[in-house]
């Protein structure tokens, strides 16, 4: 956790924080020595570095999450990638129908995008 947190801090202290981040995650391995040294106990990084152990677990916890159009897929099931392919195969299917009704694709694909309705509360 230690180099990951010390590109977090390069990161966020950043001037450009985007091409930064773009920079780290591009060139990791030749940045390792130089975020290494990154002296992460010094009172200027010392409340980065809280507010990231703060939050490293919910940080953590979406480490593999895999998400198909804004819906989460289960990588715990054995069938993951055949979920996805079903998933994908399922909105192709939707959109196509809609399209076949006269909807222009745009708003067939903003249709699809959106979020279930709420069920009416009685």
């Amino acid at each position: 956790a230690g180099l990951g947190v010390a590109a977090a801090v390069a990161v966020l202290k950043s001037r450009r924080p985007l091409a930064a981040l773009r920079d780290v995650s591009g060139a990791l391995p030749t940045l390792a020595r130089h975020l290494s040294r990154l002296s992460l106990k010094s009172p200027a990084n010392a409340p980065l570095v809280e507010a990231l152990a703060a939050r490293w677990p919910l940080l953590n916890s979406a480490r593999g999450a895999l998400l198909l159009n804004g819906l989460p897929l289960d990588l715990e099931r054995e069938d993951a990638a055949h979920a996805a392919v079903r998933q994908a195969l399922a909105e192709a299917t939707a959109a196509a129908e809609l399209i076949g009704l006269g909807l222009a694709p745009r708003a067939a694909s903003r249709l699809l995008a959106m979020a279930p309705p709420r069920p009416p509360r009685v």
